[in-house]
């Protein structure tokens, strides 16, 4: 993927913050999140658009400058989450 970023050549990529799941990573999406004491900041943007040639053949763009998202949660709230994410599916 071509980056619009200026980035060292000895720049080594860690995926460790990640936080995208592969289908979110399906649609051109990615997502990151970190913590400090009891807040957890989730940054996501659109990274790839889906495009089609004049034969319906699909095809990724890069776009440019995307736009970027972010939150700031408590750590029980991301703790209630996913508790109830479980329980829903569970519950299928």
């Amino acid at each position: 993927m071509k980056s619009y970023l200026d980035v060292p050549e000895d720049f080594e990529s860690s995926y460790i913050y990640k936080a995208s799941t592969e289908n979110i990573d399906d649609f051109g999406s990615s997502v990151f999140a970190v913590s400090y004491n009891d807040i957890v900041r989730i940054i996501g943007a659109k990274r790839r658009i889906l495009r089609y040639d004049n034969n319906g053949c699909g095809y990724w763009e890069d776009i440019p400058k995307p736009d970027f998202y972010e939150t700031k949660l408590y750590k029980d709230e991301v703790k209630e989450i996913i508790a109830n994410i479980k329980k829903y599916y569970m519950s299928l």
